[in-house]
């Protein structure tokens, strides 16, 4: 039924690629909106609909909304550091519950081994966390 199995070695990864953890994506909607963040330099005052297929977005206040159920947040400590939570499917259809403070440096790296994330914006600039 899903389309994106995660498997990390962990007991659990049989659990949570089954039905009703894991869901076809296409069954996943959401809606990311970032507020307080800097673009070209500039303060921007007014939030913003980032675009679906960002996890998260760079920004002060991020909250990320979805159905059938999903609550993602971020908060943005300081120029370097953020924390990330939430409870609810993710984009690609699997339940996750996550609590994680994160520096752009660790967020570089990546969770998976060898597969850095690219393409994140640092600091208080808008784009792609």
């Amino acid at each position: 039924m899903a389309k994106h199995l995660e498997n990390f070695g962990k007991w659990y990864d049989g659990i949570l690629n089954s039905f009703p953890f894991c869901l076809d994506d296409t069954w996943i909607k959401t809606i990311g909106i970032a507020w307080l963040f800097t673009l070209d330099g500039k303060w921007c005052f007014i939030p913003k609909i980032v675009p679906s297929n960002w996890q998260y977005a760079n920004a002060c206040i991020f909250v990320r909304f979805g159905l059938p159920f999903a609550f993602f947040i971020q908060l943005r400590c300081s120029e370097t550091h953020l924390f990330q939570g939430g409870i609810g499917w993710k984009q690609a259809g699997r339940f996750a519950i996550h609590f994680r403070f994160q520096t752009d440096a660790s967020s570089a790296i990546g969770y998976h081994f060898n597969l850095p994330n690219t393409d994140h914006a640092s600091g208080f600039e808008y784009g792609r966390h």
